[in-house]
């Protein structure tokens, strides 16, 4: 919501010199956030024209469930207590402590109270806890009643929703942080083929999806930010079209 709060403050400032149409655009989480906030416009903001996402997370509850069985450390499992924290603005009843492992519970999930992402990857906190050890036993396999509260939350989470506008969604195959095809989970390719589905009778769902090698990662974080840059010369064009109301290319 706080991403259609934006343009309802931004037009309160400046009335008059804000134009009456607009698109979201989010890369990654922001991508997720701006699907679900494209979801949420109608009835809220006027002046939705399109929406763009970027690698936009996805089947986050396929991603803890398979971390979860790594017996191995990993920086990603930074995400854990971002995902839980999340779970609890949905379903407050949630008990984290009934959900994570005594160890996790105790000397890591304060963390989250005070560390970014990057903070939360350092080998003295969640990015030094191997997947099997986040959790209390049994999960994913058997879950706690609040372990599947969990899990509902973060299914909730996934992007498929009824849209209203067009939509593009850009994806490098070869994005080692938000995948394309994780078999034997389900990735971005899933989600469009989702989208595809549950917007049918619109067809407004356009997929660039970038083969191996098309995008240069010559970012220092990967092919995964590299894709904003390589992708923005089209993304621009896109949203040209729709803001001039010329209609989306492809």
């Amino acid at each position: 919501m706080g991403v259609l709060d934006i343009v309802t403050a931004a037009r309160r400032l400046f009335p008059g010199e804000i134009g009456e149409r607009f698109a979201i655009v989010g890369h990654s989480q922001g991508g997720q956030a701006a699907l679900f906030a494209a979801h949420h416009a109608p009835g809220r903001v006027e002046g939705l024209t399109g929406v763009a996402a970027i690698a936009p997370a996805n089947h986050l509850l396929g991603l803890v469930r398979g971390g979860a069985t790594l017996d191995q450390v990993n920086s990603g499992f930074a995400f854990t207590p971002l995902l839980l924290a999340g779970a609890l603005g949905g379903d407050p009843t949630i008990d984290p402590e009934q959900v994570l492992s005594p160890r996790a519970f105790q000397e890591l999930w304060p963390h989250v109270r005070d560390r970014s992402r990057a903070g939360l990857s350092r080998p003295d906190s969640w990015g030094g806890i191997k997947g099997t050890e986040q959790f209390r036993p049994g999960y994913p396999a058997k879950p706690t009643l609040d372990q599947q509260k969990f899990d509902r939350q973060l299914e909730a989470m996934n992007p498929d929703l009824p849209l209203t506008v067009p939509v593009r969604i850009t994806q490098a195959a070869d994005d080692e942080r938000v995948r394309a095809d994780p078999a034997p989970l389900l990735g971005t390719d899933a989600l469009v083929e989702e989208l595809t589905a549950t917007n049918s009778e619109r067809g407004n769902i356009h997929y660039r999806r970038y083969e191996p090698g098309t995008v240069r990662a010559d970012e220092p974080l990967g092919i995964h930010f590299a894709t904003i840059g390589h992708d923005t010369p089209e993304l621009t064009e896109w949203l040209a079209a729709l803001l001039t109301a010329a209609g989306p290319r492809g």
